[in-house]
């Protein structure tokens, strides 16, 4: 899996898989917060959805389009 490593973490690129579960379920979160936009809400949220809802999972959706992706 290709790794893009940076000075504060590395990104991970690729499916998500039994070992991320197993980290989530490591770190003893209270839940997880997903931000999306509203059309990888669309297209990726199914597919997600049932890997991450166990883990108390809060879904956030803005608007899509680049101009809606600052803070």
């Amino acid at each position: 899996m290709p790794t893009l490593s940076l000075d504060q973490y590395k990104i991970e690129i690729g499916p998500i898989g039994t070992d991320h579960m197993q980290w989530l379920e490591a770190q003893g979160f209270a839940g997880l917060a997903v931000l999306t936009d509203s059309n990888t809400s669309q297209h990726c949220r199914p597919l997600l959805a049932p890997l991450l809802d166990p883990f108390n999972t809060i879904y956030m959706e803005v608007p899509a389009g680049e101009k809606h992706k600052t803070i």
